[in-house]
């Protein structure tokens, strides 16, 4: 997971802004609205080396239970492939579900 060091907000009436410190590395400021999506956009990117992740490596890169994700899959909101007694779940799921929250 991306540790998030340190977030600034800036205010100046009209719009606010945020400055991410994600671990070493810092990023200007970005519009409020777009800073989640941001923090979303780099840990898909983190994903994006690992080909498919299990139950619990989902739960705990979602911030969810390993009980609610196997929800999540019975009830069609996160695509899964039951390999043997185990879920298979692809990094884009994971995507799908930071985005909907």
């Amino acid at each position: 997971m991306v540790h998030v060091t340190n977030i600034n907000t800036v205010s100046n009436g009209k719009s606010s802004s945020v400055k991410l410190c994600l671990g070493s590395v810092d990023y200007d400021l970005t519009p409020l609205k777009n800073a989640t999506s941001r923090i979303v956009d780099l840990r898909i990117n983190k994903s994006e080396s690992r080909r498919e992740m299990s139950v619990p490596e989902f739960a705990k890169e979602a911030g969810v239970t390993r009980q609610a994700v196997i929800k999540m899959i019975a009830t069609g909101r996160v695509q899964a492939d039951k390999v043997g007694e185990r879920y298979i779940i692809a990094p884009e799921e994971l995507a799908k579900y930071l985005l909907e929250r």
